[in-house]
């Protein structure tokens, strides 16, 4: 939060008019205060902390027009011209990608570098379409948030917290939105196809807790796809001892192969970055591959 609010004070210094950083940072801080509050006192209702992402995305919305005003769907994007059902699913869709950074902040290494491939995955595009603004902006936060990954893994020496994850996933949201609202070539399922794995989490999490398990959304459990992978490699690399033991001396060895996942989505949003079509496409193939692999992993219990 403070590399990206200096830079963003240094560029505001150097050009008054290059104010966009700056902004985005101001408006990411009702969001990074409620994580951090969290962080510190654990006592925040999970309302009171929906409600503060929400008002970080209407600021957004309010100082940077950052609005989502169609998803290439006929009968939604009529919905969304109205200006209510705009700014809800803003909200709506910007606290959910914050949420999902948060889900998958559970192993060393893996939210930090899964933002970093999403945000190179935004400035290749941004380049591409010769937005210099969003290319900038996409490449300082991929080095602030280097500068974090490279304590944290592989041996865990600093941690996001709710803080860091809910200011990382605000950033990517609100970047996403920005470069699809500033060039109309950019298809809005880019963004979508790679925040895909993070998203999908979160959409399964709250479909397995509500209809399957029956369970409270807010409490957690240990069945996420990246706890899975790591239950299964850590039974894989055991030498006899306890699992459970194993699982905290083991935490790093899991990051990769989300990565991976993370890369498999980046790859193919970026070649058909203004083809709708393709990446819808692609996102009902990752939906069969993300459940063949759930369902080939999940616990038999």
């Amino acid at each position: 939060m403070l590399s990206i609010g200096i830079t963003g004070i240094i560029l505001y210094v150097k050009d008054p008019e290059n104010t966009l950083l700056i902004t985005l940072t101001i408006c990411a801080f009702p969001a990074f205060l409620t994580g951090l509050t969290e962080d510190l006192m654990k006592n925040v209702r999970p309302a009171t902390r929906l409600l503060f992402i929400a008002s970080s995305a209407v600021s957004a919305g309010v100082f940077l027009n950052a609005w989502l005003t169609s998803l290439a769907l006929p009968f939604v994007d009529y919905l969304m011209t109205f200006g209510a059902i705009s700014v809800f699913f803003t909200c709506f869709a910007v606290t959910g990608v914050v949420n999902s950074f948060n889900l998958i902040d559970g192993l060393n290494g893996l939210a930090s570098l899964v933002a970093i491939i999403i945000l190179l995955s935004l400035a290749f595009v941004a380049h591409k379409v010769d937005d210099p603004i969003i290319t900038n902006i996409t490449l300082i936060f991929s080095a602030a948030i280097s500068g974090f990954f490279i304590w944290n893994y592989p041996f865990g020496k600093i941690f996001l917290g709710d803080g860091g994850a809910y200011l990382i996933g605000f950033l990517v949201a609100e970047l996403s939105i920005l470069l699809v609202i500033r060039n109309p070539e950019v298809s809005i399922w880019f963004p979508f196809v790679l925040v895909f794995y993070p998203i999908f989490e979160t959409i399964h999490t709250i479909y397995r807790r509500f209809f399957v398990i029956k369970i409270s959304l807010v409490v957690p459990d240990t069945k996420h796809l990246h706890q899975l992978i790591n239950r299964k490699l850590v039974a894989l690399s055991s030498t006899g001892k306890p699992v459970e033991k194993l699982t905290n001396n083991k935490n790093s060895i899991t990051s990769p192969f989300l990565w991976g996942i993370a890369s498999c989505c980046a790859i193919p949003a970026i070649i058909f970055y203004d083809n709708t079509a393709a990446l819808q496409i692609i996102v009902i193939m990752f939906l069969f591959i993300f459940y063949i692999l759930y369902f080939l992993i999940r616990d038999r219990e």
